[in-house]
């Protein structure tokens, strides 16, 4: 998959993500829709990257809605006021550049559970106004 310093700092994932990248391109439906949920790997190797595997299974569109979902948790938790409901996102965010989150529970567990602890911390705030 190339060499460079860059693709060895990252053990190989640019190389990785450029031929998923060159292969989601192939195809306007590609581009728009993805390859499917089913898509698993181009050649030997997982795309390593939870962006560029929904890029890669759902497109521009399924782009958006994870857009929409993330938009969705940042504003539920500027309204709690507290900023200790970021760090799970956060995590979980920056973990998803380096691994295919996707698949995992795991990784996403803490993005998970601060959604529910937002919706519970916002439902006391209105119950106690």
């Amino acid at each position: 998959y190339g060499g460079g310093a860059l693709n060895i700092a990252t053990t190989g994932r640019i190389g990785i993500w450029k031929t998923y990248l060159k292969h989601w391109t192939s195809s306007a439906w590609y581009v728009l829709f993805g390859c499917g949920i089913t898509a698993d790997k181009v050649g030997e190797y997982t795309p390593h990257n939870f962006f560029i595997s929904m890029f890669y299974r759902f497109g521009i569109v399924g782009i958006l809605v994870l857009t929409g979902i993330i938009i969705w948790v940042v504003k539920q938790c500027k309204a709690t006021k507290n900023i200790n409901w970021y760090i799970p996102l956060f995590i979980v965010l920056i973990n998803a550049f380096f691994e295919d989150i996707s698949s995992s529970l795991f990784t996403c567990l803490p993005l998970l559970i601060s959604m529910l602890a937002i919706l519970k911390t916002k439902n006391v705030h209105t119950e106690d106004e």
